[in-house]
């Protein structure tokens, strides 16, 4: 789904700077100050992937897994992958969908969706001959890019009977989806079904191919008014796609402007009349009701269709379901209810059983094909936590990511007493490095039931340090986190338990034990818990009663004054400050904000608090300050440094210096590339001079698709960069670069 019912700060820094990067043509110009002592240097790689996609082929001998620009291949159950890139300028192209052939092992699709700044490469389906060795754009299929549908890849699938012969479904293709098919295993495509009155069926993507006689083709679809009534649909071809029609009406499963509606569809191997379709989404035309989750079943191809949901959590995401191929027992992955969980039914789905708990975040599931009946099914999820097999039908996982080199990088904390201990957190755990990043370490998970982490907080006023992990369903806590098997315990704050929602962390360094958690809901309230005792016990702060309904995008506690607490609401735009841990806010300045920091005292410098912010007028990102604790607020410019795209800023904590991250548009040879640039001040960013030596050359590729945007760190004394989709962190001396 896409869209929200309020737009994040954080959201509109990625579309403004994304609008920036799309507008500016040309290469952008800058002076360069003069050459500082030091170098970059490339840390060692971070464990973890994040995973889109993942498929056996025809006979379970090889297991694939989508990347970014590559396609991952395993031919002993992922405990070790070999890379398979995609051809150059698909390297920002996210591989979302990969269907193996059921007639030909070596007959393999991969779909892409281009998750980098709207370039010629685009969307596409590539196809390979060789197992997945080697692959080649299907000719034929309309740039989903350059038609403004980034968001809508293809889904392609096989047809069951016919060797060369496949399908693909789009939501795009001009906004209105279509249905694409191939008879030369790939190399090219044609559109046989497009909506030509509003009565047609009009495709959202995903597709199923069934063997049935003839060959079956159930679609997701919508109808002609589906941004406005947001119903969501099955519909059926007989015809090989030349023309559909709606055989069962999901309800009313979205909102307004929230796009599709993920339809997962799964078959009986022994029964092709026997069809599943899982329907999640919103409930109704309310924010109260948010997780929807409806799974239906028809014994005869569609002509009747039962909701078979019983012994699932009522109120559940699923993205992801898989029938085994030998048994035919059906699986489904369930997030956030509680957390990943993974449910079995041996009864087609009339009853449901708990299977076990998914160590990550699943958004894919395959079961192995080519397995005795009598065999449990080898399963493999892939999604946030990279590539899980189970060989037991999911009662246990093994973590299988050796050479998924892919990390989504979310946040970066250090060790103030410790300049070369730092903690990392990705989309699949959190990461620790005791010697400046020459080498990391997975922190032990257990007790870490999400490891989809967004941010991180170290409390080192405590005798012995905390750290502390926020995601998108919990908050986590660690007390031993450089100890070979630390422990984690979720401390969730129980009125904000059971939603779904980012949260955030603020910690007090004034106080140890003292820390504030806000969670971004997408219904009321929108409120900031406090805990004087590490995460044991919680008390509703007052911030619900002061912003009404707006939403803490961010938060930072004065590390010299305990109590004091600042936060930015995302929806009125305020900045929000409490003198009394919380007790009560006042109201100190208008403005939206996705970051605070502290910068250091000094003679040029007092203690100022800084937010990276967002013009109201302009839209573009700026940096606000304030040295008397929020009275007054001022900005010099809104401008980014260099004239480029403002990402990040930090500030150096042995010095008054600030940095800025920048994305800047750089052509190198004949190729534009969006690039990453960091730029100086010493004057709490009044004027600045680009930094030297300059940051290595990194394509960003993050600004649609992914949610995160490229990180900036002071950490104790080193100055650390991340790009969200590298596997390394880049590090520079900041004793080298004042």
């Amino acid at each position: 789904m896409t869209g929200r019912a309020y737009r994040s700060l954080h959201q509109q820094l990625l579309a403004g700077a994304a609008a920036w990067l799309a507008a500016v043509g040309g290469v952008a110009a800058f002076p360069l100050a003069a050459a500082a002592a030091g170098s970059w240097t490339e840390t060692a790689a971070l464990p973890g992937a994040y995973v889109p996609s993942v498929a056996y082929n025809a006979d379970g001998s090889m297991l694939y897994a989508g990347g970014i620009g590559v396609v991952f291949r395993s031919a002993n159950e992922g405990e070790s992958w070999t890379a398979s890139p995609l051809p150059v300028g698909y390297q920002t192209s996210q591989v979302v969908g990969i269907a193996a052939s059921l007639r030909n092992k070596n007959l393999v699709l991969a779909s892409t969706q281009d998750i980098g700044l709207g370039g010629a490469a685009g969307d596409a389906v590539f196809a390979s001959s060789d197992g997945g060795k080697t692959w080649k754009p299907g000719a034929g299929l309309s740039n989903q890019v350059s038609a403004g549908n980034s968001q809508y890849p293809y889904y392609p699938v096989w047809d069951p009977k016919t060797t060369d012969t496949a399908y693909a479904g789009t939501a795009g293709a001009g906004g209105d989806g279509a249905v694409f098919r191939t008879t030369n295993a790939g190399k090219s495509w044609a559109m046989v079904f497009e909506p030509h009155t509003t009565s047609d069926p009009f495709p959202l993507g995903p597709i199923l191919a069934v063997p049935s006689n003839p060959v079956s083709l159930y679609l997701s679809a919508g109808r002609f008014d589906y941004s406005t009534s947001h119903e969501g649909f099955v519909a059926k071809s007989r015809n090989g796609g030349a023309s559909s029609s709606f055989v069962n009406d999901l309800g009313n499963v979205g909102l307004p402007g929230y796009g599709q509606v993920l339809t997962v569809f799964g078959h009986d191997p022994k029964n092709p009349a026997i069809v599943y379709t899982l329907a999640t989404g919103y409930n109704d035309g309310t924010l109260d009701n948010f997780q929807y989750l409806r799974l239906f079943w028809t014994p005869n191809g569609g002509t009747n269709w039962v909701e078979r949901v019983s012994g699932l959590p009522k109120t559940a995401v699923g993205s992801a379901l898989a029938v085994d191929p030998a048994g035919g027992a059906v699986l489904l992955p369930l997030c956030c209810a509680p957390h990943h969980e993974l449910y079995r039914s041996v009864n087609e789905g009339k009853t449901w059983s708990h299977q076990g708990t998914i160590p990550a975040s699943s958004s894919v599931l395959a079961a192995r094909p080519g397995l005795s009946a009598k065999a449990p099914a080898i399963l493999a999820s892939a999604g946030h936590g990279g590539v899980m097999v189970s060989s037991d039908g999911g009662k246990s996982w093994a973590n299988e990511n050796a050479g998924l080199d892919q990390p989504v990088i979310a946040d970066i904390v250090a060790d103030p007493a410790k300049t070369t201990l730092f903690y990392v957190a990705t989309r699949a755990g959190v990461q620790r490095t005791g010697n400046g990043g020459k080498s990391f370490v997975e922190i032990d998970q257990s007790g870490l039931s999400d490891l989809n982490i967004q941010a991180l907080a170290l409390d080192a006023a405590a005798a012995k340090h905390v750290l502390y992990a926020a995601t998108n369903s919990g908050v986590f806590r660690c007390e031993n986190p450089t100890a070979a098997k630390p422990v984690w315990t979720e401390i969730t704050p129980a009125a904000a338990g059971g939603r779904f929602g980012t949260f955030a962390i603020a910690v007090d360094d004034a106080k140890a034990g003292r820390l504030y958690v806000s969670t971004n809901l997408h219904f009321a309230p929108r409120e900031i818990y406090r805990s004087d005792d590490f995460g044991v016990h919680w008390a509703t702060t007052a911030f619900h009663t002061v912003s009404g309904n707006d939403i803490p995008e961010a938060m930072i506690a004065d590390p010299k004054t305990p109590g004091t607490l600042y936060a930015v609401g995302g929806v009125l735009g305020t900045i929000y400050k409490s003198t009394n841990a919380g007790k009560s806010f006042t109201q100190i300045f208008g403005a939206v904000g996705s970051k605070f920091f502290w910068g250091q005292k000094s003679a040029l410098n007092p203690r100022t608090l800084y937010l990276l912010s967002t013009n109201a007028n302009s839209g573009k990102p700026q940096i606000l300050r304030s040295t008397n604790g929020g009275k007054t607020w001022d900005s010099s410019t809104d401008a980014a440094p260099g004239g480029g795209a403002l990402l990040d800023i930090a500030a150096d904590p042995g010095s008054s210096r600030l940095y800025a991250l920048v994305a800047l548009l750089t052509k190198v040879g004949n190729v534009q590339e969006y690039t990453l640039s960091l730029f100086a001040s010493p004057n709490r960013g009044f004027s600045w001079t680009g930094v030297k030596p300059a940051l290595p050359v990194l394509p960003l590729t993050v600004f649609t698709g992914l949610t995160t945007l490229p990180t900036l760190r002071a950490t104790g004394d080193t100055l650390a960069v991340a790009a969200p989709l590298s596997a390394h962190l880049l590090r520079q001396s900041l004793a080298a670069l004042r």
